[in-house]
């Protein structure tokens, strides 16, 4: 899973503008290569001419077309690895909950509790990678849409966790609350991406 994750944050590195972000495969650690800049700047007292033989290096800007093909292609492939995250999250959670029906007493485990918290974790770096994304035209309602329901699964995560880790069944009760306004939101979006893609 942390591996998908990985994945998951180095597409959205790239939708985001972070240019030379690279996985360490072993460490599962995204490393972005900050551009550093080659500049000289000579003081005004000591500049000869503009025939200045120096050269200042001036920073550029790429400018992104959020509707081009290319991007709307990554795009699309960057939001299927968060499909593919919600609904592995989802059932993460959804297999929990049973455990915890067939048997309270495991909220004690220490790996169930490290799971629960590592679930969160991914949620609420899945949700503001895509809050960071910016979707090209045509996917400004789908990705409104994505980005509620990951808002609320964000919500119902961090909820689960807070019932888990202090004992309060009454939270994760409220949580499936959350879940259910995400599951809505997620049909609503995918319901969308089918019309877009019309």
């Amino acid at each position: 899973m942390l591996k998908k994750v990985g994945v998951l944050l180095l597409l959205g590195a790239t939708l985001t503008g972070c240019e030379g972000a690279t996985i360490d495969e072993d460490s599962n650690i995204i490393e972005v290569a900050e551009k550093e800049n080659d500049s000289t700047v000579v003081p005004e007292g000591e500049r000869e001419d503009k025939a200045n033989t120096e050269t200042i290096d001036t920073i550029t800007q790429t400018v992104i077309d959020y509707n081009s093909v290319d991007y709307t292609l990554s795009y699309i492939d960057f939001m299927k690895e968060v499909t593919e995250s919600i609904l592995v999250n989802e059932e993460t959670i959804t297999n929990m909950s049973k455990s915890i029906n067939e048997n309270p007493q495991i909220i004690n485990d220490s790996k169930f509790r490290t799971t629960v918290s590592e679930l969160v974790d991914v949620m609420n770096k899945v949700h503001l990678i895509v809050v960071e994304t910016t979707p090209p035209d045509a996917f400004k309602t789908y990705h409104s849409l994505m980005l509620g329901s990951l808002e609320e699964y964000s919500k119902g995560a961090k909820l689960f966790e807070d019932g888990i880790l202090n004992g309060k069944s009454e939270l994760v009760g409220e949580s499936l609350e959350n879940f259910v306004i995400a599951i809505k939101l997620y049909n609503e979006a995918s319901n969308e991406i089918v019309r877009v893609s019309e």
